[in-house]
């Protein structure tokens, strides 16, 4: 497109002052000036069917470079609910799955180190344009298209804890929230990884994880309760990776460190099969309590997954909450006490409080 043209003029200083001074009194600079009576000139000079002219071809030089940087220019857009609040936005940055889970990771990391009143995930993004419903599944589509503009489509629940993508062969993917900042969190685990990696080892980690849609999850039973040959003993209790806040609920990652067919009555460890077990323990921040089971999903070779759970007995609750508490020492450096009193007084306020712009999330590891 062409662009302006600089004139020059030339004036002695003492002569530019002097008309600096006269021109203060009109309101205006020499340059002001000078650019009106160049603009004067050129509507009394030039005939008007050639300033149309000249006019509709700027306009068209305009439309064109403005279609350029949108054919080039890549974004990323996000629904979010929260707080009972949903937000459609977009984001001029190229961010993708592992991105968005990262910053996300690191939003909730954020709210467990330095709780805010009133702060969401969505008010991070300070430079977000927001968008209409229409436009979100407008740009919804555009991605399932691959153009290449649209490098991520993202619909996250943190009521429900929810994280969902657009795939572009399979469409909206959705896991537990809580998976996919673990799975941020492995991908990042060590600073030299190359990015090629870091994806590898974050798709590894969502294999096999994917939440059933809605109409599947209504129809589905309620989770199967597991009984091995033997309870759990207390030196076989132990996390691992980041501890989680979903909701009123701290989530600990337990590694099966045990014979989970013995203590759970499944067969993961048959050669016959390619089965595992996810364990994760839970603490309810509102009764100061371990919950009464452990949340089992187990992961079949066929690549379905059965939710279940083991149901605790006091013993087992009393030794998993003496981990939990020397575990927050240790990754959050607060006792299980203080993490839960900050907890409540965060949902003190945080209702009422307004909603202010928070600084804007870095993509970062851990």
């Amino acid at each position: 497109m062409s662009g302006s043209v600089e004139l020059d003029l030339w004036l002695n200083e003492y002569e530019e002052a002097a008309l600096s001074d006269a021109l203060k009194e009109k309101g205006l600079t020499v340059t002001e000036y000078l650019q009106q009576q160049v603009d004067k000139a050129y509507e009394e000079m030039v005939p008007s069917d050639v300033r149309a002219q000249v006019a509709r071809r700027i306009e068209e030089e305009k439309a064109a470079d403005h279609a350029k940087w949108e054919a080039s220019r890549h974004f990323a857009i996000f629904h979010i609910k929260e707080h009972g609040e949903e937000t459609r936005f977009l984001i001029n940055n190229s961010i993708e799955f592992l991105d968005a889970g990262c910053l996300l990771r690191n939003y909730v990391r954020s709210m467990q180190d330095q709780p805010s009143q009133g702060k969401s995930f969505a008010y991070s993004f300070r430079k977000r344009v927001d968008l209409i419903p229409a436009e979100f599944e407008a740009y919804v589509d555009e991605r399932l298209t691959n153009s290449g503009r649209v490098t991520g489509a993202f619909d996250i629940d943190l009521d429900q804890g929810t994280f969902s993508a657009v795939h572009i062969d399979k469409g909206w993917q959705t896991y537990a929230a809580k998976d996919v900042c673990s799975a941020a969190y492995f991908a990042f685990r060590k600073q030299r990884r190359t990015n090629s990696d870091r994806w590898r080892i974050f798709l590894d980690r969502l294999d096999g994880k994917e939440l059933r849609c809605e109409m599947e999850q209504a129809k589905a039973e309620e989770p199967q309760v597991l009984c091995g040959s033997r309870r759990l003993k207390p030196f076989e209790i132990s996390f691992d990776g980041e501890i989680s806040e979903y909701g009123h609920v701290l989530n600990f990652y337990m590694p099966a460190v045990f014979d989970p067919d013995a203590v759970f009555g499944t067969s993961v460890t048959s050669m016959e099969n390619d089965d595992y077990v996810n364990v994760y323990a839970e603490y309810d921040l509102r009764t100061g309590e371990v919950c009464p089971a452990l949340q089992v999903t187990l992961c079949r070779g066929d690549g379905s997954n059965d939710d279940c759970i083991y149901p605790l007995n006091e013993d087992e609750r009393g030794w998993l909450l003496r981990k939990m508490d020397a575990y927050c020492q240790q990754e959050m450096e607060m006792p299980l006490a203080d993490v839960r009193k900050q907890w409540q007084e965060e949902m003190k306020q945080v209702q009422s409080a307004p909603k202010p712009k928070g600084p804007e999330l870095q993509m970062k590891g851990p």
